[in-house]
């Protein structure tokens, strides 16, 4: 019986055998990790592909929210407008008949005259396309209607006229509150067109 073990072949069967077969053990050990592995990989990409979803529903909401308002502050649908920016300089003035006309009561449009409208240079009414109505957005401001004209000039009665160019005018309560506000350079205005 024991004149088996001296058979060589025999013996290379038998470590043959022992090492496949801890050879096996130690695949099917690592398949089983590599598929747990796998499994909790998955699980946290799941988990990770939810909460993905979430953050992007609730920027498409946000962003829907901008929308709605935006089409609320411009009072267009969005799907009908587009918006630009530009820069352009602020200034303030009062209805008062020296800084207007002879009506300080009413605008250039035949609005009645009221804080917080705007008056747009000519070359933003014509270049931008605005008109009275619009709503434009100035950084740092907020939203205005534009309801007024400005005049093509300052200083139209001296020697040296100057043509007013990419300004709007806000219109104060007082002449201490438009001295106060003063000149805004390379304010940013958002527009429709």
């Amino acid at each position: 019986m024991f004149s088996v073990f001296k058979n060589p072949f025999f013996l290379m069967f038998i470590v043959v055998t022992a090492v496949f077969g801890y050879l096996m053990w130690h695949t099917i050990t690592d398949r089983i990790a590599l598929k747990r592995s796998l499994f909790i990989i998955n699980q946290k990409l799941a988990q990770d592909n939810i909460l993905l979803n979430s953050k992007v529903n609730n920027l498409t909401e946000r962003n829907d929210t901008a929308r709605r308002l935006l089409g609320d502050v411009f009072g267009r649908g969005m799907t009908s407008f587009t918006t630009a920016r530009i820069t352009v300089t602020v200034t303030a003035y009062t209805a008062s008949v020296d800084e207007t006309n002879d009506d300080p009561h009413h605008t250039a449009y035949m609005t009645p005259s009221r804080i917080g409208i705007v008056a747009l240079s000519r070359d933003l009414r014509i270049g931008c396309g605005l008109d009275r109505g619009d709503v434009i957005i100035l950084k740092g401001y907020g939203a205005f209607m534009v309801e007024d004209k400005m005049s093509t000039h300052k200083n139209k009665g001296t020697d040296h006229p100057t043509e007013i160019r990419a300004t709007v005018d806000i219109l104060h309560a007082t002449k201490k509150a438009a001295k106060l506000f003063g000149v805004k350079r390379a304010v940013e205005m958002t527009f429709v067109y």
